[in-house]
């Protein structure tokens, strides 16, 4: 986050973890500059690649959802396409967030949080035209935060999160497919264990691919959020060559260029929120946070992997964000705002 002093008194050193990421994103951005080879090969269809944003997957801000390896996911298509950047999708991901602190309602109290993340992709094709994807995943979020913050809201020290999403994948003709899912979970702070932690995010999406550089998608996101409950999806996802992909879709969006053989930069905006059960003087209630959220970042597999002889095995994440529009919400107290807030976050997809 950039703090000013007069929204937060004196700024605050910058933590190890976030000084050790920025170093690693410098240093993978120069591995791409110094030793990239150029890839001139096909890359998968652009309708295998499109994300719906994961509300209530147990992060305040959301990061993609890893989709089955490309080789499971694409049922025969007669239509021949070049695709665009790779989607980087693998059998599951490890992932930490880190995001500073931040002034709640200019300055009365700080929050910082730490977030991390392990997700699997298990399943396969069912018959030619169906695919069935199972994914379970957990998140724990953890919060320090000052005494003036806890007394305006009394945020719980921790956060947990465990989900299993269901995905359904059906081209049910030539040139469209319908992707079905579900993610029920429970979403808790560990003491609320009654209905209010238990949340069932889902999305039902149509894709069409006009043309192999050109596919549409429509559907509506069930975000399990009590005040927007449903979120329009729509948009276009564009690949205009092998090196370039532009997911123009809402409510997210995502540009990624694929420099090399290995690496993709991407940057992308997003809104999202996720509601949890927790437990405050001996009631149950739902808290509940939303964002908008900007991000850069970088995604590929380092030379060293390859030197060890893991080529093909991983591939590394590290992004730089800022959350915008922040709110956080509790059952009988007034809504209240964050200020914008940097995060950082590091991972690996194997």
């Amino acid at each position: 986050m950039i703090q000013t002093s007069a929204s937060l008194g004196k700024p605050a050193a910058i933590p190890r973890r976030v000084r050790v990421a920025l170093v690693v994103l410098i240093l993978t951005g120069w591995a791409i500059e110094s030793g990239a080879v150029h890839s001139q090969e096909p890359l998968p269809d652009s309708a295998e690649w499109f994300t719906s944003p994961s509300f209530g997957d147990g992060s305040t801000t959301l990061a993609p959802p890893t989709p089955l390896p490309t080789n499971s996911l694409a049922p025969p298509n007669p239509r021949p396409s070049s695709g665009g950047p790779p989607p980087g999708v693998s059998l599951g991901s490890v992932a930490v967030t880190y995001t500073p602190a931040a002034a709640l309602d200019a300055a009365i109290g700080r929050v910082e949080a730490i977030r991390y993340d392990v997700a699997l992709n298990l399943g396969g094709p069912i018959r030619e035209n169906w695919i069935v994807s199972l994914g379970p995943r957990y998140s724990f979020s953890e919060f320090k935060v000052n005494a003036d913050f806890r007394t305006a809201v009394p945020l719980p020290r921790r956060l947990h999160a465990a989900a299993l999403d269901v995905l359904n994948i059906w081209k049910f003709k030539p040139f469209w497919s319908l992707h079905a899912g579900i993610t029920p979970g429970f979403y808790s702070d560990g003491v609320n264990t009654g209905p209010q932690a238990l949340r069932v995010p889902g999305r039902l999406l149509v894709f069409y691919e006009a043309s192999p550089r050109v596919t549409w998608v429509g559907g509506v996101v069930a975000t399990a959020l009590p005040d927007i409950p449903i979120l329009p999806a729509i948009g276009v996802v564009v690949t205009p060559s092998e090196r370039w992909r532009f997911d123009l879709t809402a409510p997210k969006l995502r540009i990624t260029h694929r420099p090399s053989t290995n690496w993709d930069l991407y940057g992308l905006f997003e809104f999202g929120g996720v509601a949890y059960g927790v437990r405050l003087d001996e009631a149950d209630r739902i808290f509940e946070s939303r964002e908008f959220r900007l991000a850069l970042g970088i995604e590929g597999q380092p030379r060293i992997v390859e030197e060890v002889g893991l080529a093909g095995r991983g591939r590394g994440i590290a992004e730089l964000g800022v959350a915008l529009g922040r709110t956080l919400r509790l059952d009988g107290l007034p809504e209240r705002d964050l200020e914008p807030a940097l995060s950082v976050r590091m991972g690996w997809k194997f």
